[in-house]
Formats: structure tokens, sequence, C-alpha cells
């Protein structure tokens, strides 16, 4: 008669053998999307979970709100601000619109570092409120409203450089 102890045992195994076995068939089929995609020379995307893509030679994870960018040996090449313009810069990379592919990664690059600007003056407005200091009040204020307009002008550049990226048939 089989013990208590050995059907855990037993059901320990099978769990092991079971996650191995879907871990190989995951890593298994990003190898054949990533080979598909070489001969192809078609960027395919493929989902990664709720952690991210693959695209054709690429991965892009999600990383605390921002996308990072990695390459075939799953080294961080960039990290990007929104997953629209991590997803069409590695289209545009891999079917070889550089200028297009360029223009997304520094919009992207530029609303990233306004959005922390912003963040930073408005933490900078609040303690010269908390420390009723007039000048500093002003001065941060100011900081404020130009990076909120230096910001707005950067997704709208951002935003023309995505919707011509939409446009580009990358599987014909």
């Amino acid at each position: 008669m089989v013990t208590s102890a050995t059907k855990k045992e037993y059901a320990k195994q099978a769990k092991q053998v079971i996650e191995l076995t879907a871990r190989f068939l995951g890593e298994w089929t990003e190898q054949q999307v990533q080979h598909i995609a070489i001969t192809k020379q078609t960027p395919y995307i493929w989902p990664l979970g709720d952690s991210g893509y693959a695209i054709g030679n690429r991965r892009i994870l999600s990383d605390h709100g921002y996308w990072q960018l990695q390459d075939t040996v799953h080294e961080k090449v960039y990290v990007f601000d929104g997953k629209l313009s991590a997803i069409f810069y590695c289209l545009c990379e891999q079917k070889g619109y550089t200028k297009l592919s360029e223009s997304i990664k520094s919009a992207d690059a530029e609303v990233m570092k306004l959005k922390n600007d912003v963040v930073h003056y408005e933490a900078s407005v609040e303690r010269a409120i908390k420390s009723r200091k007039s000048d500093s009040i002003n001065i941060w204020s100011a900081r404020l409203l130009d990076a909120k307009l230096r910001l707005k002008h950067a997704n709208s550049q951002l935003k023309k450089s995505l919707t011509s990226a939409k446009y580009i048939k990358y599987w014909e």
C-alpha cells in the first residue's frame, strides 16, 4: 500500500516535470519564431505572457512602468517610456526604416526626460510652498510650466512618428 508521503513526493515530482516541460516549450517556441523571423526577414510578434513581447530577434519586457528592449542574448539595449514606442522601434529597426526608428527613439527619450522633469518640478513647487518661499515658488512654477509645454510638444512629435510607423506594411 502507498503511503501519504510517497503520494506527496510523486505529486511534487509531477509538478516539477510539468513546469520544466512548460518552460522548455516556451523557449522552443520563442526560438522557432526567431528562426522564422530571421529566415523570412519578417519581424513576427509573439506575446511572452504578461511580461512582454518577442518581436523578431528582439524582446520587449515590462519593467516597472517602462519597456526594456533586449537583444538575442537577453541583454538590455534600451529602455522606452511607452509600449507602442518600443514595439514600433523594433519593427522599424528590423525592417530597415532607420530614420523613423531613430525618430521614435529620440522622441520617446525626450518624453521620458520631460515626464521626469515635471515630477521633479512639481515636488519642488510643493517643497517651496511648504517652506513659504515666494521666490522659489515662482521659479519652480515657471520651470514646471515650461516643462509641461515642452512635454506637450514632445508627445505631439512622438505621436507623429508613431502614426507614420503605424501605416508601414511590415509583412509584405
